[in-house]
């Protein structure tokens, strides 16, 4: 049944951040589909329910994933450090990340044995992504007369927040990171993780008040074609691929988290952001259309590169 929990299904148990979006149900509802939320609120309360319950290992508030897959960022950086691997390492990269989606599925995606292996963490992006649906989820149930469900998920929505700013925040380089594991261990890699809670209005003023870590920074995230999913003066960060034709060039442009990032700049103080991610953004689809891969310094056409399953670096 469509929202169910996998534990009631008997499907794996994975999830994706964005799917069964509780911000989806509420624009739908807001374009006038009102029937539609009597329909679907159940079964996103089971499906929020659900991850607070079973992928909230320290009860923080934050919500685990398993592996790298679930986030949408396949083989970023970000995950490097916890995989004990270079980002000049393509072919181990690729057998760690399998290793991992491997153990996960011999152990029956039983998730009490994943954590107590530490093979998990609090990624930035997708809790960014889980407090703001938690918001949604509470004002659909308000509009629903479901007070119940609105207490309940504006306290998680609170508490992962606060939790997000206490430990994810780094305050001496200006930026969010993942949490690595129970000892949440940051990574040192600067990528578009850590640019994402500018979806949430407290997190945004934080992140463009710190100069040197300006989200349109041209040393770091303010590529002329942005958003780059790793910053132009990390090691790790490459404007092309290997590929079978010199030349191509690669990066991620225009998926789901850079639409996450331009809604999340809409607003002071992330205007100046905004205004030039819009406008590079779409002098990129005038003179290449939209693509997966597009690369940062030269807006031309590229083909969909993967080095080793390692696309998207």
């Amino acid at each position: 049944m469509p929202g169910a929990s996998p534990e009631a299904t008997g499907r794996r148990q994975r999830f994706s951040p964005s799917r069964r979006s509780a911000s989806t149900v509420e624009r739908l509802v807001l374009a006038g589909a009102e029937d539609f939320l009597a329909e679907t609120l159940p079964r996103l309360e089971r499906y929020y329910r659900y991850l607070a319950t079973n992928r909230d290992p320290d009860s923080d508030g934050l919500i685990s994933t398993i592996c790298q897959f679930e986030t949408g960022l396949d083989y970023s950086p970000a995950y490097d450090q916890s995989l004990s691997v270079r980002f000049d390492q393509p072919l181990r990269i690729s057998m760690a990340v399998r290793r991992v989606k491997l153990a996960n599925k011999l152990t029956g995606y039983d998730l009490e044995r994943i954590f107590a292996s530490e093979r998990h963490v609090e990624d930035v992006l997708v809790n960014t992504i889980w407090i703001d649906n938690l918001k949604a989820l509470a004002r659909l149930a308000r509009r629903a007369n479901e007070e119940e469900l609105a207490s309940w998920a504006e306290a998680k929505a609170v508490q992962a927040l606060q939790s997000l700013l206490e430990r994810s925040w780094d305050v001496n380089r200006g930026l969010f990171f993942n949490l690595d594991g129970s000892e949440e261990k940051r990574p040192d890699v600067k990528t578009i993780q850590c640019l994402m809670p500018l979806l949430l209005t407290i997190c945004r003023r934080r992140l463009v008040r710190a100069p040197a870590r300006a989200p349109d920074h041209p040393k770091e995230f303010g590529a002329p074609y942005p958003v780059p999913s790793v910053a132009l003066d990390e090691p790790s960060y490459s404007d092309g691929c290997t590929s079978a034709e010199p030349g191509d060039l690669a990066r991620p442009v225009l998926d789901e988290y850079q639409l996450v990032s331009l809604a999340g700049t809409s607003a002071p103080p992330g205007a100046r952001a905004r205004s030039h991610l819009v406008e590079r953004s779409l002098s990129v689809v005038e003179r290449s259309g939209f693509n997966e891969f597009s690369p940062q310094r030269a807006a031309i056409r590229s083909a969909l590169i993967i080095r080793l399953g390692h696309a998207g670096r």
